[in-house]
């Protein structure tokens, strides 16, 4: 056996001792994050990283295979064949790059001091790989470099992220530290760049420094300590790409450091680099040895993965289990903030990469129902920002808002946390946070046209005005009921923010059946196509997208369309329109049904809309096509980008029977469960318990083969039928056992009226 088959067989038998274990009677039980495969969502249009971290964790230290490109927003792309480096930081599928902060890059030989591309790595420290050589894993990742035959193996802790390179003997071999790296350099839009940087050679095993950046988030700074496991043979530092072996501390915009190790065959060198936002008050001294820190990772992810438990087949379980890991991917952690705002709130951790127009929607959900720690921290977080700031951030990245997309999703995230419990004596500052957040104009959120003309008018300079008009509508409705629930005397902010949220109405043509976009004069704009974006009125999306994102007034919307006849007749007309027509420009628009489009979150709750419109078995037809065909296990199983946490939460909640549709309401509607059954341990310490019950009955034609359960004949909670396909979510934090009884054909009567 080559030493390279003995070093990757290490990983595999490891996993397998620590990951499995063996039940009382004798069968040995496989660990849920044995089912995890990080390498979902890295091809495609997911947009994931493969790299090693922990949840929530702020370290995400993962390979980088190119740095520009819409697809390459986290480093990494499966079609790729060589890697550039390890970085520290990364972010999961959104749509735009940036981080990728701290290369390292371990090679032979002389000084090179450029990664080289793609077509002609050998000029650079890039090196070629290949994927049957990669392993990939909760909270570790390997891979054979092929050039110049290293090992590298990557884990992470929350702030800290360690390196193990097996070398073969060499004088000369080299750790690449390059502080230059980023994300989309190259382009002319949100190039990254670098503001100012710093590399010093602290001792023989220790070096530190600091990278300020400018890109996506406008001043990004992080401070970096590494030590090495063995003395250096020699470190030197380079300006501008001119490499001085003698120098030992070196400032500038363009500066990178190499140390240089020699090795016997097969010597292992570990790293160990400890990452903040802030300055250090000591210095790295001790670190745990790489093995230690693997099992610490391993220890947490299994942790996380004890909040629930499937049974379902092993191909499910990888496609649920790895979307559990993706939503514990972000926000991420980190650290403590500055005391006297922390003892004026009382909410611990500090929270990045705050994704709130995807993960309002379901995401955040996710973590009430499981992740009180979490939920409380992005609430913090928020409320800190807007004492700070004088408003609700609306997409938090590191220290920066970057008002990415539109409206105010954070007001959705608030509320929907004080509805179920969460924020304590702290309600009367989130008031104060809603208030002034939705006093202010700002181009993603402008209140002042809201009122003065009943929606966001077209008009030059006005981006994604119909998108615009329904998500502030949505926050407004969200606000309103948070009022009425906690300040119900405070009359005069009730009834603006519910003559905000009925300004929906205002952008809605009858006479097309679409919402539409009009000037100030009140005029429809034109030519009207649905399926084409209208000249910048939809964000992301096209008028079939957006047609029913007003799911805080559902009836309000039916009425619209004439009565629940007419808007099921809609409904299914969304689903079946187009033949895929759609604008070619608009990366995002992916994984269509007719003109529905699961690969971006616009229509997420749409499928669930056909309980309210008397038809829940098509909701259950559609939640369980989208859950088996929109999700698979290769590395393009995500047909859109994973956005944070919230495509993977749209199939957690689906695959569990539910989903949230208005989530500060409290309420979850019912589809129908694709796994067996579902042991929950709720964020309040107690037990819900989700199990399906499936007949016999294969008389329907549609049904090809048995095992097609995708209907609902009854459900009942604690023994209870419910006569409605909802359930609240105070019931569900009670605890119990939620029982679906399946159909393999449609069953009218499941719900009693």
């Amino acid at each position: 056996m080559d030493n390279f088959k003995k070093t990757r067989l290490l990983p595999f038998l490891f996993a397998f001792l620590i990951g499995s274990v063996v039940d009382l009677s004798g069968q040995q039980k496989v660990a849920q994050t044995d089912f995890v495969d990080p390498m979902i969502g890295t091809g495609g249009h997911g947009h994931t990283y493969p790299g090693a971290t922990v949840p929530f964790g702020m370290v995400q230290l993962s390979p980088d295979t190119d740095d520009t490109g819409w697809d390459w927003c986290s480093g990494y792309q499966y079609i790729d064949s060589t890697v550039m480096g390890f970085s520290h930081t990364h972010l999961s599928g959104t749509g735009i790059s940036d981080l990728a902060d701290i290369l390292v890059m371990p090679y032979l030989g002389k000084i090179s001091l450029q990664a080289g591309n793609k077509q002609q790595h050998d000029s650079g420290y890039r090196s070629s790989f290949s994927h049957a050589r990669e392993i990939a894993q909760p909270g570790y990742y390997a891979v054979h470099l092929d050039k110049p035959s290293i090992y590298a193996e990557l884990t992470a802790s929350r702030d800290m992220g360690y390196h193990r390179y097996t070398f073969p003997a060499s004088d000369s071999a080299n750790i690449i530290i390059d502080l230059l790296h980023g994300l989309d350099r190259h382009r002319s839009w949100l190039t990254e760049r670098v503001l100012e940087s710093a590399l010093q050679v602290v001792d023989s095993v220790t070096v530190s420094g600091y990278r300020i950046s400018t890109g996506w988030s406008n001043v990004q700074t992080v401070y970096f300590q590494m030590r090495f496991s063995k003395p250096m043979k020699r470190c030197g530092v380079a300006l501008h790409d001119v490499f001085y072996p003698d120098v030992k501390l070196m400032r500038g915009r363009n500066v990178k450091g190499v140390c240089t190790f020699s090795t016997t065959q097969n010597e292992q060198v570990e790293i160990a680099v400890r990452i903040s936002d802030k300055p250090f008050s000591d210095t790295l001294r001790q670190c745990l040895p790489f093995e230690q820190a693997r099992k610490e990772a391993k220890k947490l992810w299994q942790q996380e993965f004890d909040r629930i438990q499937i049974e379902a087949p092993d191909s499910i379980k990888t496609i649920f289990y790895t979307a559990w890991y993706h939503t514990a991917l972000a926000p991420n952690k980190m650290g403590r903030v500055d005391s006297q705002i922390e003892d004026q709130l009382a909410f611990s951790d500090e929270y990045s990469a705050l994704s709130q127009w995807d993960t309002y929607r379901a995401a955040f959900a996710l973590n009430t129902l499981f992740r009180p720690e979490v939920t409380n921290g992005i609430l913090g977080t928020m409320l800190r920002a807007a004492d700070k700031n004088g408003y609700l951030p609306v997409w938090k990245l590191w220290h920066d808002d970057v008002h990415c997309m539109i409206g105010t999703p954070s007001v959705p995230i608030v509320t929907e946390a004080a509805m179920k419990g969460y924020g304590g004596d702290k309600l009367p500052l989130i008031k104060d946070a809603l208030i002034r957040t939705m006093s202010l104009d700002n181009p993603v959120a402008p209140w002042s046209l809201l009122d003065r003309y009943g929606y966001v008018p077209v008009r030059e300079g006005e981006l994604f005005s119909v998108s615009k008009t329904l998500e502030m509508a949505f926050a407004s409705a969200c606000a309103r009921d948070f009022m009425r629930t906690f300040f119900p005397n405070e009359k005069k902010w009730i009834q603006l923010y519910d003559q905000r949220a009925g300004s929906y109405r205002n952008v809605f043509d009858r006479q097309t059946g679409f919402f539409r976009g009009r000037n100030e004069r009140g005029d429809w704009s034109e030519p009207f196509d649905p399926s084409m974006t209208q000249e910048g009125a939809f964000v992301e999306a096209t008028p079939w997208q957006y047609l029913f994102h007003a799911h805080h007034d559902i009836g309000g919307m039916m009425a619209l369309h004439g009565g629940v006849k007419p808007f099921a007749a809609k409904l299914d007309s969304l689903f079946r329109a187009g033949g895929g027509k759609v604008d070619a420009h608009i990366l995002d628009i992916t994984g269509l049904v007719g003109q529905y489009a699961h690969g971006n979150e616009p229509c997420h709750h749409v499928a669930y809309l056909y309980n309210d419109a008397g038809k829940p078995w098509e909701a259950q037809r559609l939640a369980y096509q989208l859950c088996t065909k929109m999700y698979t296990s290769g590395p393009d199983g995500l047909c859109g980008n994973e956005d944070c946490g919230q495509m993977s939460a749209w199939y957690v909640f689906s695959a569990l029977g539910l989903y949230p549709v208005h989530p500060a309401s409290g309420q979850y509607q019912l589809g129908v469960p694709i796994v067996d059954q579902a042991e929950c341990k709720l964020g309040n310490g107690k037990s819900l318990i989700i199990q399906t019950h499936k007949s016999n009955d294969y008389s329907s034609k549609e049904v090809k083969q048995p095992g097609e359960w995708k209907y609902v004949r009854e459900v009942r909670f604690d023994g209870k039928r419910l006569k409605r396909p909802v359930i609240s979510h105070d019931q569900l934090m009670g605890g119990g056992k939620l029982e679906f009884f399946l159909s393999c054909k449609p069953e009218f009567q499941a719900f009693e009226e």
